[in-house]
């Protein structure tokens, strides 16, 4: 048998379902899928943590009440480790794993003018870039990124241009595409006829809606000619939302079909949100969004027009993803769903829970 491929983690923290958790964790405990958990193929050897448990709750994003990586790595023999290079090198002076982890999420870091969480994503790029471009072997070492690749679209574009430039494979995304299931299923053959479609999401614009931006991009991309390229993006609030959807810049009967399939905690509300008609839908939908509900509008370079609506602030009753889209005149949709909580989605699924979580 071929030796396990050698992976090292490189994370902001370790807690109970962080993100860390959830993804580093299933290459230790394994991955959870319809037919049980599948054994990792790979082997953890080697764990960063900028940050230990447990944090201040009162500025972490994230109560991290315990300090889970370093009780799962001293379970699994991985190596603790005291820098992002030691983790590479395994304590020596060259490169000595064969993929790279990278998740800068959760943890109690500043927040910017904008809301934004400064997680350490150019940080932990610039060092992880730094070992590597010191190798022969940098190009035959994957790269993952958890998310997007920074906050801000300047260390964005730097992490793009440096992995470019070094010949990485980099790899990044969002869970929600992949990993959960969808009820009811579907998935857009390529190159469909997808006239129009929507995306509903919720609580945090960047955290969250960053999922649903991932989740609609991997549908609407199999449309003819697959990815064009995306030519503007808009974000909309308060009044301006409805009054672009009165203007037909996006569909509000797609968005009430979506909402019909969606997680809300409150069924008859989102029930009857999904079959008003006239201005009472539009009354009904941006009371179901919250008070400070966004709008995404996407023009891609070939004409098409797709928007994300995101629901937050008081009132919100959104508790997840869902999708709708008109091809060759049907509507189609499908919500996402990583647990299952209401009785809606208990209903129609034939398991009530995971073997393990899943947190985003």
């Amino acid at each position: 048998m071929a030796p396990k491929m050698k992976i090292a983690a490189v994370v902001t923290v370790w807690s109970k379902n962080s993100h860390a958790d959830v993804i580093v964790g299933k290459f230790l405990r394994g991955f959870p899928c319809d037919e049980g958990v599948v054994a990792p193929s790979c082997e953890i050897v080697s764990l960063y943590m900028d940050q230990t448990g447990p944090l201040d709750s009162a500025t972490a994003n994230f109560s991290a009440l315990d300090d889970l990586g370093t009780t799962l790595a001293q379970k699994y023999g991985v190596r603790l480790c005291g820098s992002i290079a030691e983790a590479l090198c395994l304590g020596g002076s060259e490169v000595a794993v064969d993929g790279i982890l990278a998740i800068g999420e959760h943890g109690d870091y500043p927040i910017n003018s904008k809301g934004q969480r400064l997680y350490p994503r150019r940080h932990f790029w610039e060092q992880i870039t730094g070992v590597l471009s010191t190798s022969d072997r940098r190009s035959t070492i994957p790269i993952f990124t958890d998310k997007h690749l920074a906050v801000t679209w300047d260390d964005a574009q730097w992490i793009y241009d440096t992995g470019k430039e070094l010949g990485l494979v980099h790899m990044a995304g969002s869970s929600v595409p992949h990993c959960f299931w969808r009820d009811p299923w579907l998935e857009h053959p390529v190159d469909s006829n997808i006239e129009a479609a929507v995306m509903l999401s919720y609580g945090d614009l960047e955290a969250y809606g960053y999922h649903g931006l991932e989740a609609l991009e991997a549908m609407v991309e199999k449309r003819p000619g697959g990815e064009a390229g995306v030519r503007a993006v808009q974000t909309l609030v308060g009044d301006s939302i409805w009054a672009a959807a009165a203007e037909g810049r996006w569909s509000l009967a797609l968005a009430q079909h979506a909402l019909g399939l969606i997680d809300t905690g409150d069924e008859a509300t989102a029930d009857a949100a999904a079959a008003a008609t006239g201005p009472a839908a539009v009354e009904a939908v941006r009371a179901a969004c919250g008070s400070d509900a966004a709008l995404f509008l996407l023009e891609y370079t070939d004409g098409f027009r797709a928007a994300l609506l995101h629901g937050q602030g008081a009132g919100c009753i959104l508790g997840g993803w869902a999708y709708a889209a008109q091809v060759d005149g049907e509507t189609v949709g499908t919500a996402y769903n990583g647990e299952t909580h209401s009785a809606r989605i208990r209903e129609r699924l034939s398991f009530t829970s995971f073997p393990l979580p899943l947190t985003l």
